[in-house]
């Protein structure tokens, strides 16, 4: 048993070796998007919808939105981020589920604040928008 774990591990170990690398080139890219998406957070709105305040920020190209809660203290859903970018845009906003759909964590009713609440400097969730 001890062997097999030990082998598991090292098997584990090389084939983490041997995964795909970034370029700097790829690097460099992601630095910049995280930079262009830090500033378009910066520009966002407050706004109200239902009782509960969220913050919205939209790209310039009106391609997506990024919202968020105002506030920690209340329960929201993917649902209710589409509806935030669609009344704040008029455009058709679909959840950006990302890592929840492949994980197996997405569905439309699920609540968001604690996902969001277990990530520092996870600030927001993504609205992809067809205008």
């Amino acid at each position: 048993m001890k062997k097999s774990v030990v082998a598991l591990i090292a098997t584990l170990v090389a084939l983490s070796a041997c995964g795909p690398s970034q370029s700097p080139e790829q690097r460099a890219e992601i630095r910049e998007n995280k930079a262009k998406n830090a500033a378009i957070w910066k520009m966002r709105d407050t706004v109200a919808m239902n009782g509960k305040t969220y913050e919205i920020a939209v790209a310039p190209d009106r391609t997506f939105a990024f919202v968020s809660p105002a506030r920690s203290d209340f329960a929201y859903s993917p649902v209710e981020v589409e509806a935030v970018a669609r009344a704040q845009t008029g455009c058709k906003a679909t959840f950006g589920a990302g890592i929840l759909a492949y994980l197996g964590g997405y569905s439309e009713a699920a609540d968001l604040r604690p996902i969001q609440a277990k990530v520092s400097g996870f600030n927001y969730w993504r609205a992809d928008l067809s205008c």
